[in-house]
């Protein structure tokens, strides 16, 4: 048994010394950053300075009453108490005890270290006469009792100190993480309900194509291939380059185009640079989409006219559209708006201005993204 408790402790150790120093390459358990090992070592190392330097704050006259051949050794020992004291304190009490609620097992533990504390300079002192250690006669260690429980007291403070304050620092960051989960996959889900969406309304268009026997039917599925490899792989990121985004509504467009007719007026614009700015995927095509479903009559003159101007500091993404009444509208006509919706408010948080607006035979959006840092 003694030999498995020893194992157990070395283990112990070991894994600590690991958790410490160990690498942050992926695939190795979630240890401590670089940056928090180098702030712990400088707190300890402060902490250190605190501690044996603060007899003499505390008692300025600690040199004069004690014979120069002994007072460091005395202070040493008072010191070495006091980061004792905080060391079991800060790694063995409070999350064994403080953080398991144990509130009056830690007070028993508490007591007992320091009562053993006051008690450990008095049997030092009585070693020390044993072998005859030179000290001076007129001095006892009971003469810093009082420095002793003033640094036991701050060990305790800064010990639960350091130790909530790394635990509140703890849970917030795995809070931030949970929350950013939970984001990411709603997000996810959000892009999940959006594509059947879009591909419904899309696969309609190719059917109505294939009732009438156009030609352009093989060209528009081509079409559909492409901006279904754009949607399940290169659009599945957090974002991605506006040029890229600005060709997918393109090929859109040029597919929709081949089911309208001449009476029904498209118009599609890009100003500014492209290539250097990101943006959340298939952000713009809902509007898109909305406005060739409501927007297209086979009798009556209409216009779409979309646009996408890239600005220093943010994009402005324009669509206004004639509404046609149609017979089979639905309700499921808002699913793909209303997921944007939430996408934005996701994404871009307190930098973005959504505006519709519904006149009665207009329809309007106006989207406006801050981009600047």
């Amino acid at each position: 048994m003694p030999c498995i408790t020893a194992k157990k402790a070395g283990l112990s150790i070991s894994l600590t010394i690991y958790r410490f120093f160990g690498s942050d390459k992926k695939g190795c358990p979630s240890f401590p950053s670089m940056k928090t090992r180098v702030n712990t070592i400088l707190i300890h190392f402060l902490f250190l300075a605190v501690f044996f330097y603060a007899p003499i704050v505390l008692r300025p006259d600690f040199a004069e009453n004690i014979m120069p051949q002994n007072w460091q050794m005395i202070m040493i020992v008072n010191n070495m108490l006091a980061v004792m004291v905080f060391y079991v304190n800060y790694y063995l009490l409070i999350p064994r005890f403080v953080f398991h609620r144990r509130y009056f097992s830690y007070i028993i533990y508490a007591l007992s270290m320091v009562a053993s504390g006051l008690f450990l300079p008095s049997l030092i002192n009585l070693i020390f006469s044993i072998f005859s250690y030179p000290i001076s006669q007129s001095y006892s260690f009971h003469l810093i009792a009082g420095p002793l429980i003033i640094m036991f007291g701050m060990s305790f403070a800064l010990a639960f100190a350091l130790r909530f304050s790394g635990e509140w620092q703890r849970m917030r960051q795995e809070k931030a993480e949970m929350q950013n989960e939970m984001r990411t996959a709603e997000l996810m889900s959000l892009k999940k309900q959006l594509n059947p969406h879009f591909f419904f309304n899309t696969l309609n268009g190719i059917y109505a194509m294939i009732i009438k026997n156009s030609p352009l039917a093989s060209k528009a599925v081509l079409h559909l291939s492409n901006m279904m490899r754009y949607v399940l792989y290169d659009s599945d990121c957090n974002s991605i380059e506006l040029s890229r985004e600005v060709k997918y509504i393109v090929d859109y467009i040029e597919m929709q185009k081949m089911r309208i007719s001449d009476n029904n007026h498209v118009h599609f614009s890009v100003s500014g640079e492209l290539t250097d700015t990101s943006i959340l995927p298939l952000i713009f095509i809902p509007f898109v989409e909305n406005a060739f479903k409501y927007g297209i009559s086979a009798d009556d003159e209409t216009s779409i006219l979309i646009t996408i101007e890239r600005c220093p500091e943010s994009l402005i993404f324009t669509c206004k559209n004639d509404v046609v009444a149609h017979k089979n509208q639905t309700t499921h006509s808002g699913i793909g708006i209303k997921n944007t919706r939430k996408r934005l408010e996701m994404t871009y948080p307190r930098k973005h201005e959504l505006h519709t607006l519904q006149l009665v035979n207009k329809f309007l959006v106006t989207l406006n993204i801050d981009l600047s840092c």
